[in-house]
């Protein structure tokens, strides 16, 4: 049975704050108080980067530079420390780490959805 588009948001965020809580215990400049906290931070890093890739979608020649490795790295981690500045609960102590952080919550992410489908499967 298919999942509505809100289910699998919520999902997403809660798995998403988990990774999140999990960075926070691994990275050195990263610290979480709690997963509340951590599915804020989420929302907020999903809002932004749907904003920021909306609008970087629409300029000539941005799109090409940032779908190399590197540059969706440093956008992600200036968004991750960003947020970090501003979400409650959540501490960056700088660049290096937000885009350390913003590597393992993709990296965490990828693969707890694994784990996930394959829990659900079978």
């Amino acid at each position: 049975m298919q999942a509505s588009l809100g289910v699998t948001a919520l999902v997403h965020l809660l798995l998403t704050g988990v990774s999140v809580v999990l960075v926070g215990w691994l990275t050195p400049g990263i610290r979480v108080k709690s997963l509340g906290h951590a599915v804020l931070f989420s929302t907020l890093v999903a809002l932004l980067n749907a904003l920021l890739w909306s609008k970087l979608g629409a300029l000539p020649r941005i799109p090409q530079a940032l779908s190399s490795g590197l540059g969706s790295l440093a956008l992600n981690g200036l968004v991750f420390y960003a947020v970090g500045k501003v979400s409650p609960g959540i501490e960056v102590s700088g660049c290096i780490s937000a885009a350390a952080g913003a590597f393992l919550v993709s990296l965490l992410n990828g693969l707890l959805y694994a784990t996930l489908r394959g829990a659900l499967a079978g």
